[in-house]
C-alpha cells in the first residue's frame, strides 16, 4: 500500500509540472504571436547584444532628427505663409497707389491712404507671426516678438518726416530712418541674431536665418510705410506732392517686388530640403525596424503552429488528469 501512494504521489508531481510546464509555453508562445517578438532576446541573439544596440542607438538618433525635422517644418511653412500674403497685398497695392498717384484726387489718395495703414498694419503682425511660444521671425529671440506695434513704428515715421516739404523729402528721410541703426533696427525690430542652422539628418542641416531685419523684408515695410503715411497727413493741403508720395510708395514696391520673390525661394529651398530629409529618415528607420525585426521577430505560420501544438498537449495532458482523478478501488477491482 505503501509503494502505491508512493507512486500515486510521484506521479502527481510529474503531471503538475508537465502542466507548469505546458502553460508556461502556451503564454510564452501567446506573447509572442501578440508582440511579434522572441520573449527571450538572449537566446536569439545568442547573448551578442551588440548589433541590437547598434540598431536602437541608430533608431534614437534618427528619433532625434524626426523631431528636428517636424518642427523646422512647420517653421519654414509659417514663414512661407506670411511671405505668400505679404506678397499678395503689395501686389494689391501696387495698382491702387499708381491709380491714385495718376488721378491726384484728394479722395483717391486719402483712400489708397487707409488701405495702405491697414495693410502696414497687417504686414507687421504677419512678420510677427508666432508658432506655438515662437516668434518666427525673431530670430534666437523666439519668446518675445519680432516686431512693434504698427502705430510705433508710423510714429517714429513721422517724426523722422517732420518738416518735409515734397514727396522726395519724405521718401529720403524714411529711407534714412529705416537705414539708420538707431532707427529700424532699435525702434521697430525687437527681435535678435539669425537662427542658427538646423540639424535635420546625419551631416545635414537646414537653414532657417530669415528674420523681419533681413532687407528684403525691411525694404517692404518701407514701401508700405511710404503710403501708410498718406493715413497720417504727410503733406497735408498739397495734393500735388500726396499724389506723388503714392507714385513713390509704388515703385518702391515695385522695386523689392522680385527680392521678396527670393525670399519665399530661399525659404522654399530650405521646406525642400526639410521635407526630403525626413523622407530619407523615414525610409532609414523602417529599414532598421526591418533588421531588428529579423533579429528578434517570430515566424507567424511557425509561432500559430508551436502554439496551437502546444495548446493541444495541454488539453490532452487535462483529460488525462481528469480521468486519474476519477479513479477508484470499484474502478480498479472491475
Amino acid at each position: 500500500m505503501g509503494q502505491d501512494s508512493l507512486g500515486d504521489m510521484a506521479q502527481t508531481f510529474t503531471l503538475r509540472k508537465q502542466n507548469v510546464a505546458l502553460k508556461t509555453l502556451v503564454q510564452r508562445m501567446t506573447s509572442e504571436m501578440t508582440t511579434g517578438q522572441v520573449s527571450d532576446p538572449a537566446a536569439a541573439v545568442r547573448g551578442d547584444f551588440r548589433p541590437l544596440i547598434a540598431i536602437d542607438t541608430s533608431l534614437k538618433r534618427i528619433e532625434g532628427f524626426r523631431a528636428a525635422t517636424t518642427e523646422t517644418a512647420a517653421f519654414t511653412a509659417a514663414m512661407q505663409g506670411a511671405l505668400g500674403n505679404v506678397q499678395d497685398m503689395t501686389a494689391q497695392m501696387i495698382p491702387a497707389l499708381l491709380t491714385a498717384s495718376n488721378s491726384a484726387q484728394s479722395a483717391h489718395v486719402n483712400g489708397v491712404g487707409i488701405d495702405a495703414g491697414q495693410k502696414f498694419a497687417s504686414a507687421v503682425a504677419l512678420f510677427g507671426t508666432r508658432l506655438g511660444d515662437r516668434a518666427i521671425f525673431a530670430g534666437v529671440e523666439t519668446t518675445g516678438a519680432a516686431l512693434a506695434p504698427a502705430a510705433t513704428i508710423l510714429s517714429a515715421l513721422e517724426t523722422a518726416v517732420a518738416g518735409a516739404t515734397t514727396a522726395a523729402d519724405v521718401e529720403t528721410a524714411v529711407s534714412a530712418w529705416f537705414l539708420d541703426p538707431d532707427g529700424y533696427a532699435t525702434t521697430a525690430y525687437l527681435g535678435g541674431a539669425p537662427l542658427t542652422p538646423v540639424p535635420v539628418a546625419p551631416g545635414e542641416v537646414a537653414e532657417i536665418s530669415v528674420t523681419a531685419a533681413d532687407p528684403t523684408i525691411r525694404d517692404t515695410l518701407k514701401g508700405l510705410a511710404l503710403a501708410a503715411l498718406l493715413d497720417r497727413n504727410v503733406l497735408a493741403g498739397d495734393m500735388t506732392e500726396r499724389a506723388a508720395l503714392a507714385k513713390r510708395a509704388a515703385a518702391s514696391l515695385m522695386q523689392t517686388a522680385t527680392n521678396r520673390s527670393d525670399l519665399a525661394a530661399r525659404v522654399g529651398s530650405a521646406e525642400e530640403r526639410v521635407a526630403e530629409a525626413a523622407s530619407r529618415n523615414g525610409a532609414e528607420v523602417l529599414a532598421l525596424k526591418i533588421a531588428r525585426s529579423d533579429i528578434l521577430g517570430v515566424d507567424p505560420y511557425e509561432a500559430t503552429s508551436a502554439l496551437t501544438d502546444a495548446q493541444t498537449k495541454l488539453e490532452a495532458l487535462y483529460s488525462v488528469t481528469a480521468r486519474l482523478a476519477r479513479f477508484s478501488l470499484v474502478d480498479f477491482l472491475r
